[in-house]
């Protein structure tokens, strides 16, 4: 039996540990939770300044509009995260989220379930569009 150096059997398993790590993947995921979760919260208290960030550049002027517009007209409860799912080789992701709001002179509670679309582009994550998947159409903000 035909015996390897030591040097190429350490390459080979060096080799063999880097191919199943799924350092890439992480690496592309990792900004994509800590994005989503401060867009929402952000957003949850229309602090649109800070929550454009996360929005693509195209869309951010018309963001701030509604955003301040929903500020005066609804108020959101809360909004919980349901989950993240990454697709198309970690460069897209789904996020579907529950929403709960009222509008201000209406007084009656709503209950949302919204399936946002974040893109990577690079390193960042934004958001760029959105979907009702059930409840009532949330004014303003979250539109498609």
């Amino acid at each position: 039996m035909k015996s390897f150096p030591a040097p190429v059997i350490f390459l080979m398993s060096l080799l063999a540990l880097w191919g199943c790590t799924p350092m890439k993947s992480k690496q592309e995921l990792q900004n994509l939770e800590p994005s989503v979760i401060q867009y929402y919260e952000q957003l949850k208290w229309y602090r649109a300044t800070l929550a454009k960030d996360y929005v693509v550049p195209a869309q951010r002027p018309k963001f701030l509009d509604d955003v301040d517009e929903a500020s005066q007209k609804m108020k959101i409860s809360y909004i919980n995260v349901i989950r993240i799912t990454p697709f198309e080789k970690n460069k897209k992701a789904a996020v579907r989220l529950r929403v709960v709001w009222h509008v201000v002179d209406e007084g009656i509670v709503h209950e949302t379930v919204v399936e946002d679309t974040w893109k990577r582009f690079k390193n960042t994550w934004l958001k760029v569009s959105s979907k009702i998947i059930k409840g009532k159409k949330l004014p303003y903000i979250f539109k498609p």
